[in-house]
């Protein structure tokens, strides 16, 4: 899949990947959403559970939803640590975000909001243009 094409619970699982605060144990695919069995943030101890995507129908009460294209709180310690730059285009009318990888290497994501551009980047950075299909990976 074209990481330039990731939005949703795709996205989101991508972004999960990539984010080191995020240590899966395992993911399962519930209905459109995928719920991961995780490690989240710094303390050890810490288990939960995590979905990325809607919450809905099938998803356990108690889950936190992991949606850093939709939640300023999830993507805002991404977007800062990664530094990535995020700016409106007037040319196509999206949202343009700019991840710098090493000292040459810059990835560029677009999408309809600020946060859809900045993880699209993010994701981009980490994989290139292309992800793995979810099947091989989930």
């Amino acid at each position: 899949m074209k990481t330039a094409e990731l939005e949703g619970a795709d996205l989101n699982y991508w972004v999960a990947q990539c984010d080191p605060s995020v240590a899966t144990i395992r993911w399962e695919r519930v209905g459109s959403n995928y719920l991961g069995f995780c490690r989240i943030g710094s303390s050890p101890e810490f288990f939960g559970l995590i979905i990325v995507g809607k919450e809905g129908a099938g998803i356990p009460l108690g889950v936190k939803q992991y949606n850093p294209s939709e939640d300023w709180g999830r993507a805002g310690p991404i977007i800062e640590r990664e530094r990535i730059g995020v700016a409106f285009g007037e040319f196509g009318g999206q949202w343009h975000a700019l991840a710098v990888s090493g000292a040459i290497t810059k990835t560029v994501g677009k999408g309809p909001t600020p946060l859809i551009a900045a993880m699209r980047a993010f994701v981009a950075s980490k994989f290139g243009d292309e992800v793995p299909d979810i099947k091989e990976t989930a």
